[in-house]
């Protein structure tokens, strides 16, 4: 909505004011003055007569004659809050002494001359119907920011979405922050300059923006804070009532959400998942865009040695998952920027070495939560690289829990032929070549065929070993292993049939680790915005 308040500029700008060809004889500076009013002043005596925010009318008849005296008398004015004053020229000064013309522009304070008259009450009427205006558009405004944000409240909106009402509402770019000054989510313009936006975020937010020109709102709600919401207004703009009111709403209604959920850090982290789903999708308009809005989330990435990781652990949801390799990330120490899969990114120093640092962080969560396996991806040079290393990371991680997840740390390429397998585990053509080499064995009454056949193989087809491994008789053993190959109508002795069923049984035993393993979903596939 456009905004109307009246200001000196405008108060110019109405017909009645133009039928006396006003003249700005000083103070320009203060064009952008609010007006609250317009007053007829006759008076040399200002004390006690203003309010603050009015255009004063006079003649100047009224006033005193020194110079002295004109510059005690507009210096009173300025400081009872006079947004402005209007002079009839011509019935006292055809022009106004030049005394009162340089204090009233030392002040900032316009001093506008009318050269034909005009009745001072078509004025007053002309300013009172634009103030009105103003207050009913404003009133109209505020019941509207209001409703809207109520029902938002409602609903139940995410982060985003306020941000993306509230930005709506002030016509600004507006960001969400954490209590460390952490961008933790912003909404702006398609052509807005990213990186003009959040570069160097933290040191700025630390100095309120300097001369920016921010409007900050605190995130607060009993005795919590939980960050600030912060519009770039602009450095030359001062902010309007509508914008400060939509900021405090959507601040009220973010903190709001974070009592009603009872977790900040939950939904702190949230937004960060958020963050990777940008990053592992690319939707940004270059390179810098995306590193900087990781940056100035609290993720370094520029300079630094960067790999995709996913964490497998037994026994936690998605969400305990993440909140336990946050909390021993930060204790190891290592930057990382966790999914809600247990796929993430791992930042770290050229001058750390990724296998011996995540080694460490594999170390502290068997401490916390145990057994752990960290799939590692490769090093993420640019942003297009990064769902890659997560998927490289995600299948080393299942591939690795397929044969027992006895490394603490896993390359794909350290799993061969399992690592093979995981990344073709979605696809139906292996779980088809599974049924075809397999399927007379899998249903329910051929479970001991089907193991035996297992052992056999892993045992490198020694007959001797692998009864021995499952503490069975050698004829029984036999017997079970003839069985399994006469369903199968294979030659169990064959080299090639053997590797064969080899790779359909490592193939059938990484699909069903899949199948369990948390979490279901990859990081930056899933629905978002």
């Amino acid at each position: 909505m456009e905004d109307i308040r009246p200001t000196v500029q405008r108060v110019l700008e109405l017909p009645e004011v133009q039928r006396g060809h006003p003249v700005v004889l000083a103070g320009r500076a203060g064009l952008d003055h609010d007006v609250s009013w317009a007053h007829v002043l006759e008076s040399s005596t200002v004390a006690g007569l203003l309010r603050g925010g009015e255009v004063v009318l006079l003649t100047g008849i009224g006033l005193p004659h020194s110079n002295e005296h004109l510059r005690s008398w507009i210096r009173d004015l300025s400081a009872a809050g006079a947004a402005a004053v209007m002079i009839q020229l011509g019935e006292r000064w055809r022009n106004p002494p030049a005394a009162l013309v340089r204090a009233a522009d030392e002040l900032g304070l316009p001093l506008i001359g009318l050269g034909t008259t005009v009745p001072f009450v078509d004025i007053t009427r002309a300013v009172q119907t634009r103030i009105m205006h103003s207050s009913v558009t404003d009133l109209r405004e505020s019941v509207r920011i209001h409703e809207l944000f109520y029902r938002m409240a409602l609903e139940g909106r995410t982060d985003e979405e306020m941000l993306l009402a509230v930005a709506s509402a002030t016509r600004t770019v507006v960001v969400l922050e954490s209590p460390a000054h952490h961008v933790l989510a912003f909404h702006g313009g398609v052509g807005d300059d990213w990186e003009a936006i959040l570069g160097d975020w933290e040191r700025r937010s630390r100095s309120d923006g300097g001369d920016e020109g921010w409007l900050i709102v605190d995130v607060r709600a009993r005795g919590q804070y939980w960050g600030r919401l912060v519009a770039l207004v602009g450095p030359d703009t001062a902010p309007t009532a509508r914008q400060r009111l939509a900021l405090e709403r959507g601040a009220e209604n973010i903190a709001l959400r974070r009592v009603i959920e009872g977790d900040g850090k939950v939904l702190e982290l949230d937004t960060r998942t958020e963050l990777l789903q940008r990053l592992a999708r690319g939707w940004y308009p270059n390179e810098a865009a995306g590193r900087n809005e990781a940056e100035a989330a609290g993720f370094p990435f520029n300079g630094r040695t960067v790999v995709g990781i996913a964490v497998t652990a037994a026994g936690l949801s998605p969400e305990q998952l993440r909140l336990a390799v946050t909390k021993a990330a930060a204790l190891v120490p290592v930057d990382v920027l966790m999914g809600a899969d247990g796929t993430g990114l791992a930042s770290l120093r050229p001058d750390q070495k990724p296998m011996e640092r995540l080694r460490s962080l594999s170390g502290r969560l068997c401490r916390d939560i145990g057994p752990t396996t960290i799939g590692l991806g490769d090093q993420v040079r640019e942003l297009r690289s990064i769902r890659s290393s997560l998927d490289d990371a995600r299948h080393a991680a299942l591939a690795e829990a397929t044969q027992g997840g006895r490394r603490p740390v896993v390359r794909l390429a350290d799993t061969q032929v399992h690592g093979l397998l995981a990344q073709l585990h979605r696809d139906p053509r292996l779980e088809a070549y599974v049924e075809r080499m397999l399927g007379p064995l899998l249903a329910d009454d051929h479970t001991a065929e089907l193991e035996t056949l297992r052992v056999y193989l892993d045992h490198g087809r020694n007959k001797s070993a692998a009864a021995q491994s499952i503490r069975l008789s050698r004829p029984a053993f036999y017997a079970r292993l003839h069985r399994a190959g006469q369903l199968l109508a294979a030659d169990l002795d064959d080299a090639d049939t053997c590797l064969a069923l080899q790779v359909a049984l490592a193939a059938r035993t990484v699909t069903a680790t899949a199948a369990t393993w948390t979490p279901p979903r990859r990081t930056g596939l899933s629905s978002h915005r």
